[in-house]
């Protein structure tokens, strides 16, 4: 094998030197900053607990302390050294210390591997590989000892280029005091032995196929070989508190563990190949990736220009990485570590041969001059990129060097953790967390609380893995009815007590949590943010239960929704916020908004049932009355009451045919939209829980996502579908917040479907075709653009049934255009002609004008369409402006109310509605007298009309054209909407203050209907 030079036949210049020490400090910090992101892996925390087990003398080798399901397993803890250190480090400095110290061993591995390439005049060849593999290593570099194995490989491999052949012991010992201490901080120790023994090999096979010689002042009689360092190092393994027992194969490479059986999503990926990533549209923006493949191509690429004396020592333990990292993701770390190296020595070499052999070429030299300067930018752009997260994703964030830990996790572990302390949970208890996050803070937080399984998949027996994955499937997973329903026998089968659900996908922990909701085995001991506790009402777990209502009806300070709402409006992150602006936490009550979603969902079975049980017997008991009190033929009441009771049965049982079908159905559809499917408290919930998410993050899709999906579910599932066609300002208030929230979420996440689909959906219910159309090929173009993402059934039928839906909208919208066309309007008319044809965005975009020409009515008109739109910033500044001029303003109060309220100001919301029923308050007097005197008005003015013979209507299409009552209705309809507003927020004692004057003002309209249904939820008990 080729000695490699040390130092060069040539000296380079002052300056040159000088660039190259500055592109070494370029390349060390890029890998120093390409490691400082924060820890979210919840393992961090289990490790934590063991070291903190190691220190009080808690911990026993090779006993499981976390888990009561190995209770005859031997767990070896490979990194028991790792678990020590830092522990006693994260009690020193803290666990912003863990980051840096993690980060500071990815910098020392590269300044090893920099400080092995550093050698002739052309030093700089070797920083753009060694860059490029830092790129590639850099979503691994986890806070875990897989750090370590990536610098004590890189030492390892640094030590094999030195010392070819050692010459004696002494050279030896430092390599194998990296095996004594491997084997105790990483799984990955073999790696070690086994690159020497490849090395070896590699000599040997050199030695015969070229004829190369080792160059050395020592006989090769007397050198020491490699074969012997490679089986010391196997031997010194056994150094460890774990012995034999050490070796086994590392989790990341074991075939019969399942990808779907781990529950973190970067441990499941660890565990694919990259060969996968050919059919993800995620490797196309996705720098390690690329990195990656460039690293394979510089290597074959390297080899193959030095095939004159081909290293066949680098060459075998670049085959045997790459293999490993084409067989499994996770094992990419390591051959990034060294193929970044072998690719730059042999570059290096191979440079240096050619510059000897064709010193003349000036082509050449030119060639490697630009290349060499332009290394400098390079660096640099990779240390920005670094900085600013660019390397792993886009738009990112600067560096922060954080140890996280999951708020809501947190909160559950802490109250099991006082319980555990008060008594209330008995000894015979079992809990069961449903993710690994969540045992492991458990581990952290509450050790007295034993977990049923997580992911060490070498220490639970096969059986109760495969049990926690079937659980997990069918708990949190959509097969059918019998799959569905399995996780029940399986909780049974190991006594669950309790159930701490937690889960990374968010449909999943709807799913899971509609499915624990609906059974009445199982109560909610604990709700916070996606942390959700449910125990058997059983004597194992004495805690009490949650109380629904007064979490929802009652609600503390940190539960009630923020009153003034975020500072400013939603907006993307850009590439400039990645520089200075860190991206805002991740907020608990995004998630607690879809709990809280799914316990209505889930409660909507049993508030039917109650709903028919009530229609049923009250039919029946008013049938028996009004039999026994006209004992005559059967009464037209009668025969209506049965007709309507008939059609409230199963469809084969009513006569469809029977005259009077028509009506009961319509009465028993009025019964039935007058009721809620679920209760209303839970949407409730979940939009403050929405709320108090994006006060913290305004610029999070999701929450704006879930947050429109509980104001329609309020709107479809509660009393509020029969009242607010109605009560009109209810209508256009509920319609507003959730075209506003999820066009906010279309906007800052183009490519999530489910808000282009309602958004779609919404539009065409309202008749803004052309608008629905814009969001049906939105949603098309997001399903097209991730096809390998959903391979399900479902989502071709979803995607053929938009493809087909979106040559009609716009055919409709052509049609639309075209007889608008041939009408001659002014800019109002324009607008209001293309309103009327459904086109929405065409009317907007007719209004985009001044104010003169389009009038007072096209700027309510504008301003109106602007709200449908989702552009709220810039309809607040119009209304701003609007409501400071003199006179009166109360239709653009109207739409601030609207604005306000879709933007979770309800401060703001509440001041404008106070003035606009100022009027009312000061002509009021006493409660209710203005409504007696209007009445009496009204009634003696019907009178009048009648005794003088001239021509009337019915008497209630009268009582609404007149003033008196017109206004009646209105300061009905305002404080009604004051108190609905102050209940969403969650200020009962202002909401029932407010929804008790709607009803003094007016009880019989929709207004007080809905405010009589709203204090009988607040004054339940």
């Amino acid at each position: 094998m080729d000695s490699p030079s040390q130092s060069g036949s040539s000296r380079a210049s002052g300056p040159a030197r000088r660039g190259d020490a500055g592109r070494a400090v370029l390349l060390v910090l890029f890998a120093f900053l390409a490691a400082s992101f924060p820890a979210t892996n919840a393992d961090v925390w289990q490790r934590l607990a063991t070291g903190r087990a190691l220190f009080d003398g808690s911990y026993s080798f090779g006993v499981d302390p976390f888990a009561y399901t190995t209770a005859n397993a031997y767990w070896v803890n490979h990194g028991w050294l790792f678990d020590a250190l830092a522990f006693g480090l994260h009690q020193a400095l803290g666990g912003m210390a863990l980051v840096v110290v993690k980060a500071l061993l990815i910098a020392l591995a590269a300044a090893v591997t920099l400080r092995l390439c550093w050698r002739g005049s052309q030093v700089w060849v070797a920083t753009l590989p060694l860059a490029v593999s830092l790129v590639a290593l850099s979503p691994y570099a986890l806070l875990r000892p897989v750090c370590v194995s990536m610098l004590l490989l890189s030492f390892t491999y640094a030590w094999l280029e030195r010392h070819p052949a050692p010459a004696s012991w002494r050279e030896v010992v430092p390599l194998l005091l990296v095996f004594v201490l491997w084997p105790n901080l990483d799984e990955w120790f073999l790696l070690g032995p086994l690159m020497v023994m490849l090395w070896w090999l590699g000599g040997l096979v050199q030695a015969r196929t070229q004829g190369n010689v080792v160059p050395s002042a020592v006989p090769s009689e007397r050198r020491i070989s490699l074969a012997w360092v490679a089986v010391a190092g196997l031997g010194l393994a056994l150094v460890n508190p774990h012995h034999i027992r050490v070796f086994t194969i590392p989790q990341t490479l074991d075939p019969t563990i399942e990808r779907d059986w781990l529950d973190a999503a970067w441990d499941r990926h660890a565990l694919t190949s990259p060969l996968e990533w050919l059919a993800s549209d995620a490797s196309l923006v996705q720098p390690p990736r690329w990195a990656y493949a460039g690293l394979v191509v510089a290597g074959v690429v390297s080899f193959v220009l030095r095939r004159d004396g081909l290293p066949m020592g680098r060459l075998l333990i670049w085959a045997l990485l790459f293999g490993l990292s084409l067989y499994r993701t996770g094992a990419i770390p390591f051959f990034a570590t060294v193929a970044g190296p072998i690719a730059a020595l042999n570059l290096h070499e191979w440079y240096e041969r050619r510059a000897v052999s064709d010193a003349a070429s000036a082509r050449s030299t030119r060639a490697a001059t630009l290349v060499r300067w332009a290394s400098v930018p390079l660096l640099a752009f990779a240390a920005v990129a670094a900085w600013t997260g660019w390397i792993r994703a886009f738009p990112g964030e600067p560096r922060r060097w954080d140890l996280v830990l999951d708020p809501a996790l947190a909160a559950a572990a802490r109250q099991l953790a006082d319980w555990h302390s008060e008594g209330k949970v008995a000894a015979e208890a079992r809990g069961l967390p449903t993710s690994s996050a969540a045992a492991c803070v458990l581990a952290w937080l509450c050790p007295a609380e034993k977990s049923f399984c997580d992911d060490r998949p070498h220490l639970f027996a096969p059986a109760v893995r495969a049990d926690f994955a079937a659980l997990r499937r069918s708990l949190f997973g959509a097969g059918d009815k019998e799959a569905a329903a399995a996780w029940r026998t399986l909780l049974a089968k190991y006594a669950i007590t309790h159930v701490l659900v937690d889960r990374a996908d968010e449909r999943g922990l709807s799913t899971g949590l509609g499915r624990l909701f609906s059974s009445p085995a199982w109560t909610i001991q604990h709700l916070h943010g996606g942390a959700t506790v449910l125990a058997r009402p059983s004597p194992p777990i004495r805690a009490p239960a949650v109380d629904l209502w007064a979490r929802t009806y009652r609600p503390a300070s940190s539960e009630r929704a923020p009153p003034n709402g975020p500072a400013r409006a939603p907006r993307p992150r850009s590439w400039l916020d990645a520089f200075d602006t860190p991206a805002p936490a991740d907020d608990p009550g995004r998630v607690e908004c879809v709990a809280w979603q799914a316990h209505f969902d889930a409660q909507r079975s049993l508030y039917l049932r109650r709903m028919r049980a009530d229609w049923d017997f009250g039919l029946a008991g008013s049938i028996v009355g009004l039999a026994a009190a006209d004992p005559g033929p059967v009464s037209p009441g009668s025969v209506l009451r049965w007709t309507c009771l008939a059609s409230s049965q199963a469809s084969h049982q009513a006569d469809r045919n029977a005259p009077l079908y028509g009506m009961a159905l319509q009465v028993f559809d009025t019964f039935v939209g007058l009721r809620d499917d679920g209760p209303p408290g839970s949407l409730h919930a979940a939009i403050r829980a929405a709320r108090r998410a994006l006060l913290a993050n305004p610029d999070e899709a999701r929450t704006h996502l879930y947050l429109g999906e509980a104001y329609l579910r309020l709107r479809r599932h509660t009393r509020e579908r029969a009242l607010a066609p109605a009560f009109v300002p209810l209508d256009h208030l509920r319609r507003i917040q959730t075209l506003a929230a999820l066009r906010h979420a279309a906007r800052l996440d183009p490519d999530l479907a489910p808000a282009h689909e309602r958004l779609a959906v919404l539009y065409h219910e309202i008749g803004y075709v052309d608008l629905s159309l814009e969001q049906v090929r939105a949603l098309i173009q997001t399903l097209k653009a991730h096809p390998r993402n959903d391979r399900t059934e479902t989502a071709a039928q979803r995607l053929e049934h938009w493809e087909n839906l979106e040559p009609q909208l716009a055919r409709q919208v052509r049609d639309a255009q075209l007889a608008l066309r041939a009408q001659e309007l002014d800019v109002y008319g324009k607008a209001r002609g293309a309103l009327r044809h459904g086109l929405a965005a065409q009317a907007l975009a007719t209004l985009e004008t001044d104010v003169a020409s389009i009038g007072r009515d096209g700027m309510r008109l504008k301003l109106d369409l602007m709200l449908h739109t989702g552009q709220t910033r810039a309809a607040r500044e119009l209304l701003d402006a609007l409501l400071e001029a003199p006179g009166d303003q109360s239709d653009f109060r109207w739409l601030h109310v609207y604005l306000s309220a879709a933007g979770g100001d309800y401060a703001a919301a509440d001041r404008d509605l106070a003035k606009l029923s100022e009027r009312g308050e000061a002509e009021r007097g006493e409660a209710g007298a203005g409504l007696n005197v209007a009445i009496a008005t009204i009634l003696s003015r019907y009178l009048l009309d009648s005794a003088a013979r001239l021509p009337i209507r019915y008497p209630f299409d009268l009582l609404l054209q007149r003033d008196e009552f017109i206004q009646v209705v209105r300061f009905s309809e305002i404080a009604a909407l004051r108190g609905v507003l102050a209940l969403e927020a969650g200020d009962i004692d202002c909401a029932g203050q407010k929804l008790r004057r709607s009803l003094q003002w007016f009880e019989a309209g929709p207004a007080g209907r809905l405010a009589r249904g709203c204090l009988d939820l607040i004054e339940m008990r």
